[in-house]
């Protein structure tokens, strides 16, 4: 009734894709945080991973609910995610959370591999969390790199107008918006 349109794939797709990239790659345990300030999409993509990454033979060694904000112990959450002695820590939170969490992961075990959500994936994530980035794996649904004419003519539209390059964002909304074009100049 809300005329709700979807330009992405839901958070399902995004799930297994990342359960079954780590399943595949020699991931056999995670140990996961998520933020209860967006429950409805953090639970239900920890869900949709987890149901994925069992059945490819991996185990959740501990899952936490943290909610984001000034009075997250970041530094705890990460202790209580090593003691379980996963291979992969999880982050399903926001960007500036998942820095966070990464920055605290990195200085206790560098090498661990960590793993993101898509709804991380601004360009905040970089900014703020540095090199402790560096290896840190993601999905995203547009590719930054996109060299067509029709990407890159938006592209320097976009940051003509904003000084910035598009985030997932602003290539959701520009989809959103053609779509809607689209079918009022098709009528009906």
């Amino acid at each position: 009734d809300d005329y709700f349109l979807r330009v992405i794939s839901d958070t399902k797709s995004y799930a297994e894709l990342s359960a079954n990239y780590h399943a595949k790659n020699g991931v056999r345990s995670v140990a996961a945080v998520f933020d209860t300030r967006n429950r409805i999409y953090t639970e239900s993509w920890l869900a949709d991973f987890k149901q994925a990454f069992v059945a490819r033979g991996g185990s959740m060694t501990v899952e936490i609910a943290f909610e984001s904000g000034e009075n997250a112990d970041y530094g705890g959450l990460v202790k209580n995610l090593a003691a379980s002695k996963a291979d992969a820590f999880l982050f399903i939170a926001n960007a500036i959370d998942t820095a966070r969490l990464a920055q605290h992961a990195r200085e206790q075990d560098a090498q661990r591999t960590l793993i993101g959500v898509e709804w991380a994936g601004t360009e905040q994530l970089i900014e703020f969390g540095g090199k402790a980035m560096d290896g840190m794996y993601l999905s995203q649904f547009f590719d930054r790199e996109d060299r067509s004419p029709e990407y890159q003519m938006f592209r320097q539209s976009y940051e003509k107008r904003f000084n910035s390059p598009p985030g997932f964002a602003s290539i959701a909304a520009y989809d959103a918006t053609k779509a809607v074009l689209d079918a009022l100049a098709r009528g009906g």
